[in-house]
C-alpha cells in the first residue's frame, strides 16, 4: 500500500500541497462554519441525530436483563465485554409509539467521561455533517420533554439530540453509587 509521504514530492510540489492544506483548513473557518458530525437514527418512524463524539458504538441486541422496580424507560442492563451498561428506551422517555415489533433492536452506546448508557434505536439512516449555525432552534411542535433534550432541527428535518444533556441528566441515572 502506498502511503502519502511529503518527502516523495519535489520541493515545489510540497509547497503547493502545504498551501492547499492551509487553504482547505481555513475555508471552513473563513465561512464561519462550525461543523459537527451526527449519526442519524430512526426511532418510531422519527429521525434523531446524535453527535458522533458521544457515540462509543452501535450493535445489535436481542436480549438484556430486566431489573425490578425501575422506571418504564429503563429496559434493563447488558454485559458489554465485561462492563455492565444500562439500556434506556428513548420511546418511553419521549412518549413515542412502540416500535414495529422488531425483536432485534440496535443499541447505541453513548458515553462521556465515566458516564455511559445504551439507547434502543430502530435503525441507522445516515451520518451527516451539520453547521451549527444552520440548526433551527425554534420548535413549537414538540412537547416539553423532547424540547428539553433537543438541540435543534436540521434543514433536512432531522431532530438533533443533546447527548451531553442526556448523559448528565440525574433523572436518567438510576444509582450513581459504586
Amino acid at each position: 500500500m502506498n502511503e502519502f509521504q511529503l518527502e516523495n514530492f519535489t520541493e515545489k510540489e510540497q509547497e503547493i500541497l502545504k498551501k492547499r492544506a492551509r487553504i482547505l483548513s481555513m475555508k471552513a473557518e473563513e465561512e464561519g462554519k462550525k461543523l459537527s458530525e451526527y449519526l442519524i437514527c430512526s426511532v418510531s418512524n422519527e429521525y434523531y441525530g446524535f453527535c458522533t463524539k458521544f457515540i462509543q458504538e452501535v450493535f445489535l441486541i436481542n436480549q438484556f436483563t430486566k431489573l425490578p422496580d425501575c422506571p418504564p424507560w429503563l429496559k434493563g442492563i447488558i454485559n458489554l465485554r465485561g462492563e455492565i451498561i444500562s439500556v434506556i428506551d428513548i420511546r418511553e422517555v419521549f412518549d413515542l409509539p412502540k416500535s414495529n415489533g422488531n425483536q432485534n433492536s440496535l443499541t447505541l452506546i453513548l458515553h462521556q467521561h465515566d458516564i455511559k448508557f445504551g439507547i434502543l434505536i430502530d435503525g441507522i439512516d445516515d451520518i451527516i455533517e451539520v453547521d451549527e449555525n444552520d440548526i433551527v432552534k425554534e420548535f413549537a411542535t414538540f412537547d416539553d420533554i423532547r424540547k428539553e433534550y433537543l438541540m435543534g432541527i436540521t434543514n433536512d428535518s432531522y431532530c438533533l439530540l443533546n447527548a451531553e444533556k442526556l448523559l448528565n441528566d440525574p433523572r436518567l441515572i438510576i444509582n450513581n453509587e459504586f
